[in-house]
This record gives structure tokens, sequence and C-alpha cells, in this order.
């Protein structure tokens, strides 16, 4: 995004993530990916290297799937520099969350804006 632009206030539908639910958020996450390995212990050729990635990968897409505190809801916005509708898709995680436009590949980041005093 230029800097020379001012940013554009958006409203997007966030879903703000407690303690609980973001630890059973990342244990399904690591779960699923660790579920992986022991479903590779069967192929021949992958069981070695695939299971041992996917069980040091469960973690770490656990603690990743564990640092959002806030998912984004799905919703249209428009491009800062083609004017296009980009997409947001559903379960985004945020704070910042980048997506793409389709048609420029410019980069939109939404970002926690404050509330405007009154």
């Amino acid at each position: 995004m230029d800097s020379a632009k001012p940013g554009l206030v958006l409203t997007v539908p966030v879903t703000q993530l407690g303690p609980g639910a973001r630890a059973w958020r990342g244990l399904k996450r690591m779960a699923l990916v660790s579920g992986i390995g022991v479903v590779l212990v069967a192929v021949p050729l992958l069981h070695v290297c695939g299971a041992v990635v996917a069980l040091i990968a469960g973690p770490i897409a656990g603690v990743f799937a564990w640092r959002a505190r806030a998912v984004l809801g799905a919703c249209e916005i428009a491009c800062p520099k083609c004017s296009q509708p980009v997409l947001v898709p559903d379960q985004l995680p945020g704070w910042p969350a980048r997506v793409h436009c389709a048609k420029c590949g410019a980069m939109v980041e939404l970002q926690l804006g404050e509330a405007a005093p009154s």
C-alpha cells in the first residue's frame, strides 16, 4: 500500500477468541498435523521422514493457531490500488490480517483500528 495514501476505515466482522477458544483451536491444529504423521506410517516410502516431520510440525502449527487472538469473518473489501473487490476468506486469523488483490496483486493489510473519540 502506498504510504502517501491514507488508510481506509472499514467495518469487518471479527470474532474475538478467549483463552479457552485459543487453546482449543491450537490443540485441534496440533492434532490434525500430528495425525497426518500417524497416517503416514502406513506409506512405505514416507513413514520415516514424513512421520517425524509431521510430529515436529504439529506443535509448531498448534502454537501458530493459538497465537491468533481474533478471526475475521468472510467479507468483501475494495482494493486501495485498483478499487476491485477483494474477498476476505472466512476464519482468517487477524491482526494484522493480509489478503492479496486477485487483479493487481497488491497486498491489503487489515489492522485493528481505534474507536473514534466522541
